[in-house]
């Protein structure tokens, strides 16, 4: 299947006066979930997000009952640091330990997508790797 944003009801928004972080379910498709990254993800935006949120993040990622693919979209990504890379992996392995397939987007031509490869980040056991934006339309498992 080929996911595309046109597909995407906005279930939930998190955001600072930085970056907003978005929860997204697929019109025709139960069983995913897409949650999209934007602005900038340094060390403040980061704190606001990650951590006085993590009881929602706990909802979505380590309490899921009804997801069997996630995809963190993180094309429109402005920056990021290594407190937001740690946290985007925790969240993935939690995931990863519930068996949920998780793909993610980012855009090659963007210096983000530079620094989560030479972080490992795409080197994560399981990860699916896209470099299209959902304008353009990712493929999802079946």
């Amino acid at each position: 299947m080929v996911l595309k944003s046109s597909q995407l009801e906005v279930i939930e928004k998190l955001s600072t006066s930085g970056a907003t972080i978005t929860f997204n379910k697929v019109t025709d498709r139960d069983d995913v979930l897409v949650v999209t990254f934007e602005g900038k993800l340094d060390a403040i935006h980061s704190e606001g997000l990650f951590v006085e949120q993590r009881s929602k993040f706990k909802l979505w990622f380590e309490q899921n009952t009804t997801y069997k693919t996630v995809v963190f979209d993180l094309y429109p990504i402005e920056y990021i640091n290594s407190l937001a890379i740690g946290h985007l992996c925790q969240f993935y392995l939690s995931l990863y330990k519930q068996k949920i397939n998780v793909t993610v987007s980012t855009n090659p031509e963007n210096p983000v997508h530079d620094v989560l490869d030479y972080c490992g980040f795409f080197e994560l056991r399981g990860l699916k790797k896209q470099s299209q934006s959902l304008e353009e339309g990712i493929e999802l498992p079946d």
